[in-house]
């Protein structure tokens, strides 16, 4: 290899490999894949399965050895209603749905109370039971005297506090969803006592409700108790104020009214009949002044009722007819006619006597009327005076029977309800019931069978194994997927390269211990390993604007073999697709393609680089791939000379001639003596990071070390692991 120079490429190597098929390995973001998460897996499958296995075995061994426990329910339901038994009771409970469950989940935590407890540990005599307070021997009590010296216990040993903690620990209280029911579960390692206990923690409880209810109810019926002494003294206070007030005021009431009311009502009736009366006495009276003062006998009702002048008028009657008999018959001067006359006369002056007897009583009657109806108005006029001040008294008195009458109704409502609560003291009304009574456990609840912890443990242990992997991929800087290769690098096109198959090194060394290069192009050309590469030559190369000469500068951030054998094959994609191509070994220090290619001459690019020799002269052809190499030669023996510069790198690729494309392997950016000298005259860098190897920091460094020619990296190439390429 690389001797002459000018041979047409084979047609596998004249192949052209389209831009597109990269696409998926030129990373956008910094996302975590689902491919990164089987790679992690991947590399620390040992330390998942290992965590898996040992949980899995703890668990087994745990299930079979640990101290069986076994668990008895007891089921309660608590309505939020309370029994209707009186009209007033003592207790309300909400009976919403969102509120009767705020009550149920109110009774499970009294369920769980220290007060229910107590009652149980009273019952069953837990303190000198030992599964749940243990007498402490003497190691105890010096272990115990150690703790609290360091803080770490307290001092006090109570057993019922003691009991407490375990009761707790062990019970388990809860609602069932969407119902009332309470499930009240103890665990214990003596399956009868955790029956015991349960059904005793269900008994306390109900004994709990019954003497709270009892004690509300006792508490209100005292605290009333002793208000309504005060409020009977405050209700009698009250009604003999109104009785002082009225007797001081002369309010008396008779019927229902007050005496005062009563007589104006009466003196104002009167008081109407007698202007009724005196209006008609005043009417005959006028009447009897526009006659003269003379009453017409046939025509006043006064003359009319009166029976003397009735009398009269009848006699006065029978005498006209017999006059007239007598002169019609005697004649008019016939003494019987005369006599009649003078009977007649008699009686007209008796009638005149009468009518003027009812002349004077109309006037008589018309002055009583006159005076009565002015004694009547006088008498009113007193009374509404009178009544007006009693009206102003009324106002405080009806004020001082209100205060009277809401203090009676107060103390009537509290002599009720203390009667009330007294008796609810002998009542229950509470509306709950036990459904269901602990019965023994058939099986134990804990622990779990081997056949189910086993598994259990497994799987927690293959949860735990990832979470340690992902941990310590996280935490680890070492550079593994392309989002690691992102985060160190920034926004350039990642390509992460697959392992090529078969895992030989070439095909002209079968020596694995040598430092022979990969021709993977060569050696496997249908490869995932080498289309990628084909392709990622294909979008540097198309996506140069440059017409000149292509130069490409390959670096990464530490000393790997990875980096030239990304080079070397670089150059053979470019040279298999018809490209005349110079691949250049600038890492003068390591020289790890003239190594790796085995390349033997005695001149090299420090020597082109000083001008010593021509690049004609130096360079070496394969005639078989159309790649021109310039090697690097060892130093050894000689001054190590001082590292090129800008100048004398862009005078080498001057000098270049009917070259297509330069590839120059720059060695390690932070210890290259080439590096800088070559990155200032390439059009494009591309970075090279070995997974499992090179660090992000070493990363971040190396392109700060490039300053503004960082601005050409082009692509970040993330290589297989050590060996698979």
């Amino acid at each position: 290899m690389f001797q002459a120079a000018n041979a047409t490429p084979s047609p596998v190597q004249m192949t052209s490999v389209s831009a597109s098929s990269g696409v998926s390995h030129v990373a956008s973001s910094a996302a975590f894949t689902i491919r990164d998460l089987v790679d992690i897996l991947r590399r620390n499958l040992v330390v998942i399965l290992g965590a898996g296995i040992l949980l899995a075995a703890t668990a087994f061994f745990a299930s079979i050895t640990m101290t069986p426990r076994f668990s008895a329910t007891a089921q309660i339901l608590v309505e939020p209603e309370n029994l209707r038994i009186l009209q007033n009771e003592l207790t309300q409970r909400q009976q919403s749905g969102d509120g009767g469950i705020t009550v149920v989940e109110s009774q499970v935590r009294v369920v769980s109370s220290d007060n229910v407890l107590r009652r149980v540990i009273t019952a069953l005599d837990l303190t000198n039971d030992r599964e749940f307070f243990r007498r402490a021997s003497w190691r105890g009590t010096a272990i115990e005297g150690v703790l609290i010296g360091l803080g770490l216990a307290s001092s006090e040993r109570d057993p019922i506090v003691a009991v407490l903690d375990v009761l707790q620990r062990n019970l388990r209280v809860r609602r069932t969803e969407r119902t009332f029911v309470i499930d009240i579960t103890y665990m214990s390692e003596d399956r009868d006592k955790a029956v015991l206990v349960a059904n005793a923690v269900v008994q306390a409880y109900l004994d709990e409700q019954s003497e709270t209810r009892q004690e509300a109810a006792r508490r209100a019926t005292t605290s009333l108790s002793g208000r309504l002494d005060e409020l009977r003294t405050r209700v009698r206070l009250s009604e003999e104020k109104v009785e002082r007030f009225r007797r001081d005021n002369d309010l008396v009431a008779s019927g229902g009214r007050l005496v005062a009311e009563q007589q104006l009502s009466e003196v104002n009736a009167q008081l109407v009949l007698a202007r009724s009366r005196l209006a008609e006495v005043q009417a005959r009276a006028d009447q009897t002044r526009s006659n003269g003062g003379r009453i017409d006998p046939s025509a006043s009702p006064e003359v009319l009722q009166s029976l003397e002048a009735r009398q009269i008028r009848t006699l006065m009657t029978d005498l006209s007819r017999q006059e007239a008999e007598l002169i019609s018959r005697l004649g008019v001067r016939h003494p019987q006619v005369i006599d009649v006359r003078a009977q007649q006369a008699a009686l007209q002056r008796r009638m005149d006597s009468e009518i003027t007897r009812i002349t004077q009583g109309t006037r008589n009657e018309l002055d009583r009327a006159i005076a009565a109806e002015r004694s009547l108005s006088r008498s009113l006029e007193a009374l509404k005076r009178e009544t007006s001040e009693t009206n102003q008294s009324q106002v405080q008195l009806r004020e001082l029977e209100r205060e009277a009458e809401v203090s009676r109704t107060v103390y009537q409502a509290f002599l009720v309800r203390a009667r009330e609560t007294n008796e609810q003291e002998r009542l229950d009304t509470t509306n709950t019931r036990v459904i269901s009574s602990a019965t023994p456990a058939r099986q134990r609840s804990w622990p779990p069978a081997p056949t189910l912890m086993a598994p259990a443990g497994l799987i927690m242990g293959l949860v735990l194994g990832i979470g340690l992997a992902v941990g310590r991929e996280a935490m680890s800087k070492v550079i593994r997927s392309r989002r690691g290769l992102r985060q160190a690098i920034g926004p350039v096109p990642i390509w992460h390269l697959p392992e090529a198959d078969g895992g030989k090194k070439s095909r002209r060394t079968s020596d694995p211990n040598d430092a022979t290069l990969p021709m993977i192009l060569l050696d496997r050309p249908g490869s995932d390993f080498s289309r990628e590469v084909r392709t990622l030559w294909t979008e540097i190369y198309e996506g140069s604007s440059s017409d000149r000469t292509k130069t490409v500068l390959v670096l990464s951030a530490e000393p790997t073999q990875a980096r030239s054998t990304l080079a070397l094959n670089l150059a053979l994609a470019a040279g298999g697709l018809g490209a005349r191509t110079l691949l250049v070994d600038a890492d003068l220090l390591r020289r790890s393609l003239t190594v790796g290619l085995a390349v033997e001459t005695w001149t090299g690019v420090a020597d082109v680089l000083k001008g010593r020799k021509t690049l004609a002269e130096a360079v070496v052809r394969d005639p078989a791939n159309g790649v021109d190499f310039l090697p690097a030669i060892e130093t050894a023996g000689k001054a190590r000379e001082k590292a090129p510069d800008a100048r004398e790198a862009q005078g080498l690729i001057a000098a270049v001639q009917d070259v297509e494309a330069v590839l120059v392997d720059g060695g390690p950016i932070l210890n290259g003596p080439a590096v800088r000298a070559f990155a200032d005259v390439v059009d494009t860098i591309i970075i090279v990071a070995h997974s499992g190897s090179t660090n992000r920091d070493d990363i971040s460094a190396a392109v700060k070390m490039l300053g503004h020619s960082s601005t050409k990296i082009r692509a970040a190439v993330l290589m297989p692991e050590t060996g698979k390429a």
